[in-house]
């Protein structure tokens, strides 16, 4: 058997472990009533100049609030800033009040957008009624240990307000040996309930601090599933208010909030060579050199450059 024989049979085996349990697929209906509203936060980063020591960075992030007729929105940024090794532990520990657990600037930078994320979503849960739905990007489980209790607060103060907390990623990590379990669950379920809407549980394959986790299909001609973290007991109403919203034809089977307000606050490469270009002159007007070339130099561009 060569190796990629040895693959595909790996793959199949994987498949075949995989228990899913037809009879735990629940069918829900899009919610009648339209007396409530969706709200919805994303945020975005950019590295405009990355000199391996220091990198200067872009962050915007914001919310937009969808009601019957109308949109309410609100974006921030870009915030441009710079984090290095010798600011990195005054920044981490100002935004986290702990010394950094790594030395990936990248990373500490996308840390602070999900941050600003949480804080968005805690202030948006104070305009929003008893009832309304707050969509976030991915799931409901910080990245960091040190804001959990900064999400806990969050959650509490969503429970206390009646306000259903979601969380729906794009792209799942669970997994069970090589299988994706949620992009394998919706074609399983897209073959039994057919035309349907439906749910799954995803407790047998997944632990998480804050509340329950699903694969749901949020419209029937969609062949897609997403994992959706949920605060609450009631899923398939909250599921039934997002799907009212699913319906757009350029995402269909995808909050139509969370897919406007992820193209508003997106940082493009335009946005990021108008930044790296702004600063280039004005190091240029002050030095009189073109040290942003000079420092962020990286020969595997040339040699990227004739592949």
């Amino acid at each position: 058997m060569d190796k990629l024989e040895e693959i595909v049979e790996e793959i199949i085996s994987s498949v075949g472990s995989v228990g899913v349990c037809e009879d735990k697929f629940r069918e829900y209906r899009v919610f009648e009533d339209n007396d409530y509203r969706v709200g919805a936060v994303d945020g975005s980063t950019s590295i405009v100049l990355d000199c391996a020591s220091f990198i200067v960075y872009l962050i915007r992030v914001g919310y937009e609030i969808h009601g019957n007729s109308d949109i309410i929105e609100r974006c921030w940024g870009p915030e441009i800033g710079i984090i290095s090794a010798n600011n990195v532990h005054e920044i981490y520990t100002r935004e986290f009040n702990e010394k950094p657990d790594t030395d990936d600037l990248t990373l500490i930078v996308q840390r602070i957008r999900e941050l600003r994320e949480w804080m968005i979503a805690r202030e948006l849960i104070r305009e929003l009624d008893e009832g309304d739905v707050l969509l976030l990007d991915g799931n409901l489980t910080p990245g960091i240990k040190k804001m959990e209790s900064f999400v806990d607060d969050v959650v509490n103060n969503a429970i206390k307000a009646g306000v259903h907390l979601v969380g729906i990623s794009k792209r799942s990590s669970i997994n069970h040996g090589h299988v994706p379990i949620v992009p394998y669950i919706a074609y399983i379920g897209n073959k039994i309930m057919k035309n349907k809407l439906w749910y799954y549980p995803l407790g047998d394959y997944v632990e998480t601090k804050n509340g329950k986790v699903y694969a749901v299909r949020y419209h029937p001609a969609s062949s897609i599933g997403f994992r959706t973290d949920i605060i609450g007991d009631e899923p398939a109403e909250i599921f039934g208010k997002i799907a009212r919203f699913s319906n757009h034809p350029g995402y269909l089977g995808y909050p139509y909030p969370l897919a406007s307000i992820h193209n508003r606050v997106f940082i493009d490469s335009s946005t990021r060579q108008y930044w790296r270009e702004k600063l280039s002159m004005r190091i240029l007007e002050k030095k009189g050199e073109n040290l942003v070339n000079i420092l962020s130099f990286n020969f595997h561009d040339i040699l990227d450059m004739g592949v």
